[in-house]
């Protein structure tokens, strides 16, 4: 009996221990903070790193949402307003000379323009000149009591060579758009001129120079096909000035053999209206 009593001891203890080591229904299973980690749903593996780095992308380039194009924040790419290549460009001019306080010359001409590309253009310039005697004229002859020697300008030839390069646009009080271009020019031709003669009985004599200019314009545009010009221009040649010491009543030939040689620089400040021919052209698309 002793013994029975002894293992029935025993064994309700044991049973009380293992009851005591398993949970109850009010106690976790685990301890707070060691839950074992979810496992991912298959094939989010990859999917996650590229979500991860597209946020990254996103929030550099600056995009408003997150997997936006890299192309989203470009809306147009405008085209150029005015097309050139192939086409004529008709300039009506009025120019006037601005370094010579003598004498001072209005020019009526026009250029004409081939465009072999959007920049590069090769061209002609005629110019008819009238002059006028300004008041320093006569006040220099009155104060070295010799009259100056005077060419007035008659006409003049140029074969031009130019290019644009720069082209750009700009806003006015967020109202519009302008168009504006400038361009470059270097040209060779003639320069006709004529002695003023000091004494208006003497005849006078014409000069048929070889001259260079150089030149630098602007141009905005007012349609596809109209535009307002501005320009500067420095013609350079030799010409012949009457001789101080010529005696009255020489003929043209002797005088023009006794001339004096003068190396001439005239500046230019003008005017113009590019017009361009056809005044119509269409875009091309490479696809």
């Amino acid at each position: 009996m002793r013994g029975a009593a002894i293992g029935l001891c025993l064994w309700l203890t044991c049973a009380g221990a293992v009851a005591s080591a398993q949970p109850g229904e009010d106690e976790p299973a685990t301890p707070p903070g060691d839950e074992a980690p979810a496992a991912a749903p298959p094939g989010d593996e990859d999917q996650a790193p590229a979500a991860t780095q597209q946020k990254q992308r996103v929030a550099g380039a600056g995009y408003r949402q997150t997997g936006e194009s890299a192309y989203g924040n470009i809306y147009v790419v405008p085209r150029r307003s005015v097309l050139k290549r192939h086409r004529l460009e008709l300039l009506p001019t009025y120019n006037v000379t601005i370094n010579n306080a003598v004498v001072r010359h209005h020019g009526f001409g026009a250029m004409l323009n081939l465009y072999l590309s959007e920049a590069l253009f090769v061209g002609v310039e005629g110019t008819y000149y009238a002059k006028q005697l300004t008041n320093d004229y006569f006040l220099l002859g009155l104060d070295e009591r010799v009259v100056p020697s005077v060419n007035r300008y008659v006409f003049s030839a140029f074969l031009d060579l130019g290019y644009v390069p720069i082209s750009g646009k700009f806003t006015l009080l967020n109202s519009g758009i302008g168009h504006y271009e400038v361009w470059v020019a270097l040209g060779v031709g003639l320069f006709q001129t004529q002695v003023i003669p000091r004494n208006p009985a003497d005849q006078a004599f014409t000069n048929n120079d070889v001259g260079a200019l150089v030149g630098v314009g602007a141009r905005l545009w007012l349609s596809r096909w109209f535009a307002f010009d501005a320009y500067l221009k420095n013609y350079v040649f030799g010409d012949k000035l009457e001789n101080t010491m010529r005696p009255s009543g020489q003929s043209a030939s002797d005088a023009q053999a006794d001339a004096q040689s003068a190396f001439t620089l005239d500046i230019t400040f003008g005017v113009g209206f590019s017009i361009m021919l056809p005044p119509g052209f269409e875009y091309h698309n490479p696809r």
